[in-house]
């Protein structure tokens, strides 16, 4: 068994669909949002479903809500260069050649997030970093949430195509689907609806 495991380790592999989000774990954001003074109205243990580390069935409707929580922390640049050389070191561990990997520009709230035109820069950054240093050829894919604004959608469609040339391949409709279906339009201040 283990010389089996390791033949799948060994194997040169290709990742469509990695999201940046879930690359660093959740205590390591709670400490680097405690150091830069955010407040984040969660723990570990009310997010564990979104870190994985409860295994149990989880409804896609709830990662959205999850996310929303700790937005203000997923952009913070210091998260964002962490989970890169984690999941770049996770890859390479794993022997992934080519990764893409998803990711959104946090909430437009104000005082919740980054300009997005600073988040899409800090996240080039960091994956050229990471697949430089751990031999990585990647591409990234920006998420559109289905319950923000069509303003938005358009503003981050526009900076994506900017920066095509820094690694930018694809963009991602990302979100509840039965309650935001893609022809349904929302005002920036929305939120997903907690299934609970």
């Amino acid at each position: 068994m283990d010389n089996l495991k390791d033949f799948y380790y060994e194997l040169p592999k290709v990742e469509l669909h990695r999201h940046l989000e879930g690359s660093l774990r959740l205590r390591t954001m709670l400490e680097i949002a405690r150091t830069q003074g955010i407040t984040v109205p969660i723990s570990t243990g009310s997010l564990s479903t979104c870190a994985g580390a409860e295994k149990r069935t989880v409804h896609l409707p709830e990662f959205p809500v999850k996310i929303y929580h700790i937005a203000p922390v997923l952009s913070l640049p210091e998260v964002i260069g962490a989970r890169h050389a984690r999941g770049g070191g996770r890859c390479a561990k794993d022997n992934i050649r080519y990764l893409e990997l998803r990711f959104t520009t946090g909430s437009p709230e104000p005082g919740r997030a980054f300009p997005i035109e600073c988040v899409m820069d800090w996240v080039c950054e960091s994956t050229q970093k990471a697949a430089s240093e751990f031999g990585l050829a990647s591409g990234l894919i920006v998420s559109i949430n289905r319950h923000e604004d069509v303003e938005l959608a358009g503003r981050v469609v526009e900076l994506a195509v900017a920066r095509r040339e820094r690694g930018l391949v694809g963009l991602d409709l990302a979100g509840n689907e039965a309650e935001f279906p893609p022809n349904h339009s929302r005002v920036s201040s929305a939120r997903p609806n907690d299934p609970d």
